[in-house]
């Protein structure tokens, strides 16, 4: 696991949120954002730091989310239970994306703090982290150029407003009939997605992800999946292919 340290009081308060950090000014490998899932903390992504040593990267960053969770710990957006007890990932629409609106402050402060180059972002999120990492990665397409999806899913209300400006694009069209001043902008490639889902997870079920990665297909985007006999967590396999993935 790669070392990391605290961020002081004055590093927390221009990045906006707490966080963990490593840092190698030597490297010119990329920056790393890894968002821990629901009722989680800025140290509990660090174990997934052993994917990316071989990466060699310029920095890992492991912001801790802004809400602090009834059943401990600190998440994105809350999140709601249903009469059964089940945890409904998608809740309020309005709360998740503002959640995903602290994130996109707290990646452009630290990348301002540090000085570091927004043009090799690379963004890791488990659960609830996955989908707030994968909703920014929508909402802003030029902002990360690989996303790894961790026990987790994309935010139905991303992909929703994604398909309709898709859907828009495609009706404006570029040919010949339509005047050029009318003519709707190319819009920039999405990130590579990666999916790393346990066939048992009972609290993001495998069908969801796999649904979730088909839109994304849907929007253009290249998706990898790998899928392993575990429950709501990544196994030893998951951790060596989101390895191999962000080297290739």
């Amino acid at each position: 696991m790669i070392d990391s340290v605290e961020a002081s009081p004055e590093q927390e308060a221009a990045a906006g949120l707490k966080f963990r950090y490593y840092l190698n000014n030597k490297s010119s490998g990329p920056v790393i954002f890894m968002v821990h899932g629901r009722a989680g903390n800025h140290g509990a992504m660090w174990t997934f730091s052993r994917a990316l040593r071989g990466l060699q990267p310029k920095a890992i960053i492991a912001p801790q989310a802004p809400l602090s969770d009834p059943i401990g710990g600190y998440s994105w957006w809350p999140v709601e239970l249903s009469a059964s007890g089940t945890a409904d990932v998608q809740s309020s629409e309005k709360l998740l994306l503002a959640g995903l609106d602290y994130l996109d402050s707290f990646i452009f402060r630290t990348c301002r703090l540090f000085s570091l180059e927004p043009c090799s972002l690379f963004g890791v999120g488990f659960s609830q982290g996955a989908g707030a990492i994968s909703g920014l990665s929508i909402k802003n397409r030029l902002l990360f150029s690989r996303v790894a999806l961790l026990a987790g899913f994309v935010p139905g209300v991303s992909l929703r407003m994604e398909e309709e400006v898709a859907k828009n694009v495609r009706q404006t069209g570029d040919g010949e009939t339509t005047p050029a001043s009318h003519r709707a902008p190319t819009l920039p490639s999405l990130p590579k997605y990666f999916f790393a889902h346990g066939s048992k997870d009972k609290i993001i079920p495998l069908e969801k992800a796999e649904r979730c990665a088909k839109r994304l297909q849907s929007l253009g985007a290249e998706t990898t999946f790998h899928i392993e006999d575990t429950a709501h967590k990544v196994g030893t396999g998951g951790l060596k292919a989101l390895s191999h993935w962000l080297a290739s």
